[in-house]
């Protein structure tokens, strides 16, 4: 399952799917239970959206935000650094660090629900210019904390998810990162 969000301000569109509360996470079981029923495994998709978020869906028009009327969050865009995506997205709020382990905490969250779901894999969405690979970048992020600057620094949000989801599911499940 592709792009399933850990939160509702990090999805990319209004559209976007998501597992970040318990009344999601059954409605997962039962399609998990049909994939498994038909002998097959499956697997899910974290992800935010970061300075991506609140877009129109890809078969609407991806590359314009969703205002409000639309359904979307345009004044509630988080990145590392307040640094548009595009010229046709809003400038995002720079997260705090305090923001940074609320959102290491969404993804831990999400994955015990892919588990208790029932899903075979884990993957978590670190490309595209979505929030973790907006870490990476040195053009998106102009932090000078331990977040930012040099490459150690820089992945740091990315090593922090990723300890955090392996935390929160067997010791035997697959994670893999993009």
């Amino acid at each position: 399952v592709e792009a399933t969000s850990v939160s509702p301000e990090g999805r990319t569109s209004p559209e976007d799917a998501g597992i970040w509360n318990d009344e999601q996470m059954r409605a997962w079981a039962k399609i998990v239970e049909f994939a498994h029923s038909q002998n097959q495994k499956i697997g899910i998709q974290l992800i935010h959206g970061g300075r991506k978020s609140s877009g129109l869906a890809m078969f609407i028009d991806g590359e314009l935000i969703a205002e409000e009327a639309a359904g979307g969050w345009p004044e509630e865009l988080y990145a590392p650094t307040a640094i548009n995506y595009t010229d046709k997205f809003p400038v995002p709020k720079e997260l705090t660090r305090k923001q940074i382990k609320d959102i290491v905490r969404d993804f831990a969250n999400a994955a015990r629900r892919a588990v208790q779901a029932g899903f075979d894999v884990i993957e978590i969405h670190g490309a595209h210019g979505f929030l973790i690979s907006s870490f990476f970048s040195p053009q998106s992020n102009k932090r000078t904390d331990e977040y930012g600057g040099s490459f150690e620094n820089r992945i740091r949000f990315a090593i922090e998810v990723t300890d955090a989801i392996r935390g929160a599911i067997p010791a035997t499940m697959p994670l893999f990162f993009r």
